[in-house]
């Protein structure tokens, strides 16, 4: 295990001794358990060693328990088809159907745009808030104000990570919380150049906090999930996995790191700010990296 005192089960040269493993749920499948974050056993301890798993639903009799194995790329790796395994002696409980939801009306103002940002490709795109999505950034930002006719935009980003940001592995791995890290710290960065231009001009601009769903300069209102922003702004698929939701970019796949920021400013100027940030950034980091090799060769 990679939490402390998560133990190492070696069980090799002892009497008894059965391998037994919980299959990971084919692409008709879903898994049933979830490791918590109960430990037992030091690296290594010759003693007892091990960690909680629980069920995620009543299970009836003979059905079989699945583990999500993290990654489609654990078969990938392995050269291993990833298939069904239920059987009619011992059934697996199949995927849900995915909810449909109403994508918003949203009027696309600036489409998708790429750039580079701290090293990691960048996406974003501007759009007209309305019906729901608008009402719902009045409830995420209760500072902005609910002037009549006031246009409030929309401004999805997203980064595409090293790695797949999807499974419960993948959360307490060190590389994918230093990743998850930077990436946060990219987004801080390059969102407080464009959230001072505006508001120095007089405009309301605030984003979601990623770590906590709330506002991130004003007064908090609701959490905002990005999940259903991206889905009412977007349409991007949704799917869930150990009972948790994603939002499934088209090209980054559960790679992706979204956070979205609003604001009233007139939309070409939210798109000319943005475009500004991301020049300044990627010429401090092409100063910053000359400096370090000068200072190599030096």
């Amino acid at each position: 295990s990679f939490r402390p005192n998560g133990g190492v089960i070696d069980p090799s040269g002892f009497k008894g001794q059965q391998v037994q493993y919980m299959a990971c749920p084919g692409p008709s499948e879903r898994s049933n358990t979830k490791v918590t974050t109960v430990c037992f056993g030091k690296t290594y301890d010759r003693n007892l060693v091990g960690r909680e798993i629980e069920t995620t639903e009543p299970l009836k009799k003979n059905t079989q328990l699945l583990q999500w194995y993290g990654s489609k790329d654990w078969f990938a790796a392995r050269d291993v088809p990833r298939r069904n395994v239920g059987t009619k002696e011992y059934p697996a409980p199949l995927r849900r159907r995915k909810e449909k939801k109403k994508v918003a009306q949203t009027s696309i103002l600036v489409p998708r745009s790429c750039s580079d940002l701290g090293g990691r490709l960048f996406e974003y795109s501007l759009h007209k808030c309305v019906g729901v999505v608008k009402e719902i950034a009045y409830k995420v930002f209760p500072e902005l104000c609910k002037e009549k006719n006031q246009e409030i935009v929309a401004v999805p980003t997203f980064q595409c990570a090293l790695f797949d940001l999807s499974s419960e592995q993948a959360t307490i791995t060190n590389e994918v919380g230093v990743e998850m890290n930077k990436l946060h710290l990219n987004f801080v960065t390059f969102e407080s150049i464009v959230y001072k231009e505006l508001t120095q001009l007089g405009y309301f601009c605030d984003s979601v906090d990623p770590l906590t769903g709330c506002a991130m300069h004003s007064s908090c209102g609701i959490r905002y999930s990005e999940v259903v922003g991206m889905q009412m702004l977007l349409g991007h698929e949704v799917i869930k996995l150990e009972n948790v939701s994603f939002s499934v970019h088209p090209d980054f796949r559960m790679k992706s790191y979204p956070v979205t920021f609003f604001s009233n400013a007139p939309y070409e100027m939210i798109n000319e700010k943005i475009q500004e940030a991301l020049f300044q950034l990627q010429v401090t980091n092409i100063l910053g990296l000359y400096n370090t090799l000068n200072t190599d060769i030096i």
